[in-house]
């Protein structure tokens, strides 16, 4: 009798782990989603305020420093078209347009 509870106990004790760990997987992956959204909300709303024209265009221009690190040259073109939209006299974004297109 004892060893049929033993076994018993054992099944129980696997099947709340089974029931169990997937649940707690699950509310850790939901905090994460919760959290990035969060953040990323956070972070469109600070750009949104942002309306000085200098201040977005050197935000552009790092942008676009950032995808010319990664090989991401279109991409890095179309940052520093915007950090030229927003300050035409900003020559570091025509220095990183030109150097990419003579390479």
């Amino acid at each position: 009798m004892k060893i049929i509870e033993k076994k018993f106990m054992k099944n129980i004790e696997k099947l709340a782990l089974i029931f169990i760990l997937p649940l707690i997987f699950c509310n850790v992956v939901l905090a994460e989603d919760y959290t990035n959204s969060t953040n990323t909300n956070q972070q469109i709303d600070q750009h949104i305020q942002i309306q000085d024209p200098n201040i977005l265009a050197e935000e552009y221009f790092n942008i676009g420093r950032a995808f010319y690190k990664l090989g991401k040259y279109e991409e890095a073109m179309n940052n520093f078209d915007l950090a030229i939209k927003y300050n035409s006299s900003f020559a570091e974004a025509y220095n990183k347009k030109e150097y990419r297109i003579k390479n």
